[in-house]
Protein backbone atom coordinates (compact mmCIF):
# COMPACT_ATOMS: atom_id res chain seq x y z
CA UNK A 1 0.00 0.00 0.00
CA UNK A 2 2.90 2.60 0.46
CA UNK A 3 5.02 2.01 -2.42
CA UNK A 4 2.92 4.10 -4.77
CA UNK A 5 2.99 6.94 -1.58
CA UNK A 6 6.26 8.02 -0.69
CA UNK A 7 8.67 11.26 -0.48
CA UNK A 8 7.33 14.52 1.38
CA UNK A 9 3.70 13.48 1.22
CA UNK A 10 3.91 10.16 3.08
CA UNK A 11 5.69 12.30 5.47
CA UNK A 12 3.63 15.05 5.81
CA UNK A 13 0.20 12.41 6.44
CA UNK A 14 2.75 10.79 9.31
CA UNK A 15 2.76 13.74 11.02
CA UNK A 16 -0.47 12.91 12.15
CA UNK A 17 0.25 9.16 13.36
CA UNK A 18 1.59 9.57 17.29
CA UNK A 19 5.46 9.21 17.26
CA UNK A 20 5.41 6.10 18.70
CA UNK A 21 3.10 4.32 16.02
CA UNK A 22 4.89 5.65 13.39
CA UNK A 23 7.21 3.03 13.04
CA UNK A 24 4.99 0.43 13.03
CA UNK A 25 2.07 1.72 11.14
CA UNK A 26 4.68 1.89 8.35
CA UNK A 27 5.53 -1.85 8.85
CA UNK A 28 1.90 -2.90 8.64
CA UNK A 29 0.83 -0.66 5.88
CA UNK A 30 4.22 -1.22 3.99
CA UNK A 31 3.21 -5.40 4.09
CA UNK A 32 -0.87 -4.67 3.50
CA UNK A 33 -1.92 -7.81 0.91
CA UNK A 34 -4.63 -6.55 -1.09
CA UNK A 35 -4.94 -3.14 0.21
CA UNK A 36 -6.91 -4.52 3.30
CA UNK A 37 -6.51 -3.22 6.46
CA UNK A 38 -7.88 -3.36 9.83
CA UNK A 39 -7.61 -0.33 12.36
CA UNK A 40 -8.75 -0.89 15.84
CA UNK A 41 -8.99 0.97 19.28
CA UNK A 42 -10.53 -0.13 22.88
CA UNK A 43 -11.27 3.40 23.99
CA UNK A 44 -12.88 6.33 22.71
CA UNK A 45 -10.78 9.42 21.07
CA UNK A 46 -7.98 7.98 20.42
CA UNK A 47 -7.86 9.29 17.10
CA UNK A 48 -9.78 6.62 14.87
CA UNK A 49 -11.11 8.96 12.50
CA UNK A 50 -7.65 10.38 12.05
CA UNK A 51 -6.04 7.30 11.72
CA UNK A 52 -8.29 5.72 8.77
CA UNK A 53 -7.86 9.57 7.14
CA UNK A 54 -4.77 9.21 6.78
CA UNK A 55 -4.81 5.33 5.25
CA UNK A 56 -7.02 6.61 2.97
CA UNK A 57 -5.12 9.30 1.84
CA UNK A 58 -2.08 6.94 1.44
CA UNK A 59 -4.35 4.13 -0.27
CA UNK A 60 -5.86 6.79 -2.88
CA UNK A 61 -1.97 6.64 -4.50
CA UNK A 62 -2.27 3.02 -5.08
CA UNK A 63 -6.29 2.41 -6.14
CA UNK A 64 -7.07 6.02 -7.22
CA UNK A 65 -10.78 7.01 -5.80
CA UNK A 66 -11.17 5.72 -2.50
CA UNK A 67 -15.23 5.33 -1.85
CA UNK A 68 -15.84 5.23 2.02
CA UNK A 69 -19.15 4.58 4.21
CA UNK A 70 -19.96 4.93 7.76
CA UNK A 71 -23.13 3.95 9.92
CA UNK A 72 -24.31 7.22 10.65
CA UNK A 73 -24.73 10.38 8.66
CA UNK A 74 -22.90 11.76 11.12
CA UNK A 75 -19.73 10.00 11.12
CA UNK A 76 -19.84 10.09 7.21
CA UNK A 77 -19.53 13.75 7.36
CA UNK A 78 -17.00 14.16 10.02
CA UNK A 79 -14.41 11.64 8.31
CA UNK A 80 -15.04 13.43 5.23
CA UNK A 81 -14.38 16.77 6.98
CA UNK A 82 -10.78 15.50 8.44
CA UNK A 83 -10.26 13.83 5.29
CA UNK A 84 -10.44 17.35 3.99
CA UNK A 85 -8.54 19.28 6.96
CA UNK A 86 -5.38 16.30 6.47
CA UNK A 87 -4.77 16.41 2.75
CA UNK A 88 -5.04 20.40 2.61
CA UNK A 89 -2.48 20.94 5.72
CA UNK A 90 -0.43 17.82 3.86
CA UNK A 91 -0.41 19.29 0.27
CA UNK A 92 0.41 22.86 1.82
CA UNK A 93 2.98 21.38 3.64
CA UNK A 94 4.32 19.72 1.01
CA UNK A 95 4.36 22.81 -1.45
CA UNK A 96 5.92 24.96 1.67
CA UNK A 97 8.91 27.01 0.10
CA UNK A 98 8.12 25.52 -3.81
CA UNK A 99 7.60 27.80 -6.78
CA UNK A 100 4.87 27.77 -9.36
CA UNK A 101 6.68 25.94 -11.97
CA UNK A 102 8.19 23.28 -9.62
CA UNK A 103 7.40 20.31 -11.27
CA UNK A 104 7.25 18.33 -7.54
CA UNK A 105 4.57 20.41 -6.01
CA UNK A 106 1.48 18.19 -5.07
CA UNK A 107 -1.98 18.57 -6.08
CA UNK A 108 -4.97 18.02 -3.61
CA UNK A 109 -7.83 15.04 -3.81
CA UNK A 110 -11.06 15.80 -4.60
CA UNK A 111 -12.51 14.84 -1.12
CA UNK A 112 -16.59 15.06 -1.49
CA UNK A 113 -19.02 14.27 0.88
CA UNK A 114 -21.71 12.16 -1.59
CA UNK A 115 -25.25 11.96 0.10
CA UNK A 116 -28.07 8.54 -1.30
CA UNK A 117 -29.78 10.14 -4.54
CA UNK A 118 -32.80 8.95 -2.11
CA UNK A 119 -32.82 7.74 1.39
CA UNK A 120 -35.61 6.92 3.35
CA UNK A 121 -34.82 9.49 6.49
CA UNK A 122 -33.43 12.51 4.39
CA UNK A 123 -35.66 11.75 1.54
CA UNK A 124 -34.43 13.96 -1.40
CA UNK A 125 -30.75 14.45 -1.09
CA UNK A 126 -30.34 15.23 -4.17
CA UNK A 127 -32.76 17.62 -4.78
CA UNK A 128 -31.11 19.47 -1.53
CA UNK A 129 -28.04 19.61 -3.63
CA UNK A 130 -29.47 21.15 -6.36
CA UNK A 131 -31.37 23.38 -4.26
CA UNK A 132 -28.16 24.28 -2.23
CA UNK A 133 -26.37 25.36 -5.59
CA UNK A 134 -29.52 27.43 -6.47
CA UNK A 135 -29.01 29.37 -3.43
CA UNK A 136 -25.39 29.76 -3.66
CA UNK A 137 -25.69 31.31 -6.80
CA UNK A 138 -28.62 33.91 -5.44
CA UNK A 139 -26.60 34.26 -2.14
CA UNK A 140 -23.62 33.34 -1.82
CA UNK A 141 -23.56 34.31 2.02
CA UNK A 142 -25.47 31.13 3.08
CA UNK A 143 -22.81 28.60 2.46
CA UNK A 144 -23.03 25.73 4.97
CA UNK A 145 -27.22 27.49 5.11
CA UNK A 146 -27.70 27.24 1.66
CA UNK A 147 -29.23 23.00 2.19
CA UNK A 148 -32.89 23.25 2.60
CA UNK A 149 -33.91 22.17 6.46
CA UNK A 150 -37.59 20.94 6.76
CA UNK A 151 -39.43 20.82 10.17
CA UNK A 152 -40.51 17.18 9.33
CA UNK A 153 -37.26 15.42 8.65
CA UNK A 154 -33.53 15.83 10.13
CA UNK A 155 -31.28 18.49 10.04
CA UNK A 156 -29.21 18.43 6.64
CA UNK A 157 -25.57 16.89 6.95
CA UNK A 158 -24.73 19.11 4.11
CA UNK A 159 -21.68 21.40 4.13
CA UNK A 160 -20.62 23.93 1.62
CA UNK A 161 -16.59 22.62 1.75
CA UNK A 162 -17.84 18.90 1.05
CA UNK A 163 -19.95 19.14 -1.87
CA UNK A 164 -19.89 18.46 -5.75
CA UNK A 165 -22.11 22.21 -6.22
CA UNK A 166 -18.69 24.00 -4.44
CA UNK A 167 -16.75 22.99 -6.63
CA UNK A 168 -18.48 23.73 -9.38
CA UNK A 169 -19.29 26.91 -8.62
CA UNK A 170 -15.71 27.63 -7.85
CA UNK A 171 -14.95 26.28 -11.50
CA UNK A 172 -17.72 28.78 -12.99
CA UNK A 173 -15.91 31.56 -10.43
CA UNK A 174 -18.94 32.04 -8.21
CA UNK A 175 -17.82 33.70 -5.00
CA UNK A 176 -20.32 30.69 -3.40
CA UNK A 177 -17.64 28.01 -4.86
CA UNK A 178 -14.04 26.55 -4.19
CA UNK A 179 -11.66 29.32 -5.30
CA UNK A 180 -9.64 27.38 -7.38
CA UNK A 181 -5.63 27.15 -6.65
CA UNK A 182 -2.78 25.84 -7.88
CA UNK A 183 -1.92 22.94 -5.76
CA UNK A 184 -5.86 22.10 -6.30
CA UNK A 185 -6.92 18.81 -8.62
CA UNK A 186 -6.22 18.42 -12.04
CA UNK A 187 -9.80 17.90 -12.38
CA UNK A 188 -10.86 21.48 -11.27
CA UNK A 189 -8.21 22.68 -14.09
Amino acid sequence: MLSACDGPYLDGLLEYVAQQDQARFMKYFANCQLELALITAVRTWVGKTTAVSVVTLTLSYSVGCVPASAALNVAITNFAARLFAIENQTVNLCNKGKGEDDGTRVRRKLIIRAHALKDEIRAHALKDEIRAFQTLLKRPSDGDDAAPNHKWRLDSQWHAYLSPAWYLLGILRSPAGHQIELDDNTALD
